[in-house]
């Protein structure tokens, strides 16, 4: 079993928030302050459309965010190719891996996550991207 916070497991994931240059957050997204996300703080959106992108070189990447019941979706983009819809209305867990990739080329990649129209048009959040900075216990670098 692998618990988010543990020391063994967090050092493999680079994590990344809004204030990084890798990040891009288009739209109306708001900066919330959270004390249970990761840095304290949280990207919400209620405006169908509005987009998040995330730029790296590497092989996987994770996004994380809320689940809730008052939560919406996603469409999930990687490099300009849509991937599918994610669902975020699940009972509540804050700092949970939104989206998990598959292991992708090693190489540089474009992230996109667009917030969709749901039946109640949910709010969606986004509080840190990450990505694996160790795989197959070799030390790889990654960049933004």
């Amino acid at each position: 079993m692998v618990i988010l916070g543990d020391h063994n497991y967090d050092e493999l994931w680079a994590k990344l928030d809004d204030t990084s240059h890798a990040v891009k957050f288009k739209g109306s997204w708001e900066r919330i302050e959270a004390i249970s996300a990761f840095f304290n703080s949280e990207m919400v959106s209620k405006t169908t459309g509005d987009a998040a992108e995330f730029s790296f070189i590497g092989a996987r990447f994770k996004v994380f965010g809320q689940l809730g019941r008052q939560i919406g979706s996603f469409e999930v983009y990687v490099d300009g190719k849509y991937i599918e819809t994610i669902r975020c209305n699940y009972p509540p867990v804050p700092q949970s891996p939104i989206y998990p990739s598959w292991v992708l080329t090693n190489g540089k990649h474009v992230i996109k996550l667009v917030k969709t129209e749901t039946e109640f048009n949910r709010q969606v959040t986004i509080e840190v991207f990450a990505v694996e900075v160790r795989s197959n216990n070799y030390k790889t670098r990654c960049k933004f």
